[in-house]
């Protein structure tokens, strides 16, 4: 893996005030999966990513940041994020969900 990038959609209910996100995730410059639509706040978006990019063997669960395992990797990260409709990011959410057993 020579490069990451999140794409993140989010949006803010202001009814109840809670933030939510869908993300789309490109390895090597190709979309590699999308995370679904759900409730999360500042960097869960990364979080989630970590989670499946340790499932999928990219990442080690080894406690160490994940910065710093790309780093050591070589690896460059990028990260976007976009306040956008409710709908735009439950689209974005179903681009291309990941399948456990799904890996590198």
């Amino acid at each position: 893996m020579k490069s990451l990038f999140i794409d993140t959609y989010k949006w803010h209910d202001n009814t109840y005030g809670n933030s939510y996100f869908a993300s789309v995730v490109s390895i090597d410059g190709q979309i590699a999966f999308s995370l679904p639509f759900q409730y999360g706040y500042e960097r869960q978006d990364e979080e989630e990513m970590r989670k499946v990019l340790v499932l999928a063997g990219y990442l080690d669960n080894s406690g160490e940041s994940f910065r710093r395992q790309l780093e050591k990797m070589g690896c460059h990260y990028y990260r976007a994020t976009q306040w956008v409709r409710k709908s735009e990011a439950e689209r974005q959410g179903e681009l291309m969900p990941f399948m456990v057993g799904q890996a590198h």
